[in-house]
């Protein structure tokens, strides 16, 4: 996103030193190179001169960045995004020295919008790290929605445990909708089919709660479509904290809709002590 800003407004030009042979002379002649050239080249000049162009440390590192991110991507919009882009870096040369265009870079006011965009070049070229460390340097944050890292850590979880336990561990399905002409589909974070055929909905809640009261009426209607369209039992699956019942199955927050859709609440202890998704596993088969 900060390189199409850029793009938007226009790559910065400079002058850079370029040492090239030439048929015409221009700039300084390069006395040393000019001894040492071979005589079968007595046409060429060997200069030292200044070109205005696009070809500057900032302009090669954003280059050098885009190409490989979109070497590793494995995001289809990232790369898309990335190899339209690099059509704007046409007259730019790669980094060959990435150490050394960084040191190369410039802070001014025609510059301004390549700092954000250096940091980020610093970042991945030198692969430094997102996670927290001891130095100077300026951490980049990246973050992730917690709700889809628990629903994730409890899903592969037990699809890793779950082999010749369960039939089946299947996340995020798909196939049923709340109403026969296609509305309202629905999409259960966790859907588990025991050997005797009968299926368990898991939902994962990312949310603290310490008395059933604060359990949201919305889940609780979510929770009942669920029952009624995919499975009788439902599992309401929070994360452990203090405050909450103890780990693991909470008998007393179960609830029973006069049609018979059973919805159990379990607090998973992501210390892995009890109430682990290992006990999860075990209420479920």
């Amino acid at each position: 996103d900060e390189t199409a800003d850029l793009v938007r407004v226009g790559l910065r030009s400079a002058y850079s030193t370029v040492r090239s042979e030439e048929r015409f002379v221009r700039g300084k002649i390069d006395i040393v190179r000019e001894m040492r050239k071979s005589p079968a080249h007595a046409e060429r000049v060997n200069l030292v001169f200044d070109e205005f162009g696009l070809d500057r440390p900032e302009n090669r590192l954003v280059k050098t960045c885009l190409l490989y991110l979109r070497r590793v991507s494995r995001d289809g919009e990232n790369v898309r995004m990335s190899t339209r882009l690099l059509g704007a870096f046409d007259e730019v040369g790669v980094s060959h020295n990435v150490d050394a265009d960084l040191a190369r870079c410039v802070s001014d006011r025609s510059t301004r919008r390549y700092s954000t965009l250096v940091s980020w070049c610093r970042v991945f070229l030198k692969r430094q790290s997102f996670s927290m460390f001891r130095g100077s340097n300026v951490a980049m944050a990246l973050l992730f929605p917690m709700e889809k890292v628990f629903e994730d850590y409890v899903g592969h979880t037990l699809q890793r445990t779950a082999k010749g336990c369960l039939r089946r561990v299947e996340l995020q399905a798909h196939g049923q909708w709340l109403f026969e002409n296609h509305r309202g589909r629905l999409r259960p974070d966790i859907l588990c089919e025991l050997k005797s055929g009968e299926r368990v909905v898991l939902d994962t809640k990312w949310k603290r709660v310490s008395f059933p009261r604060d359990i949201a009426t919305s889940d609780l209607y979510q929770m009942y479509a669920y029952g009624k369209r995919y499975a009788e039992r439902v599992v309401l699956v929070y994360p452990w904290h203090e405050g909450a019942p103890c780990a693991g199955l909470a008998p007393s927050w179960r609830h029973v809709s006069p049609d018979g859709v059973q919805v159990d609440v379990f607090f998973v202890d992501l210390r892995n002590g009890r109430g682990s998704v290992g006990d999860l596993l075990e209420l479920i088969s």
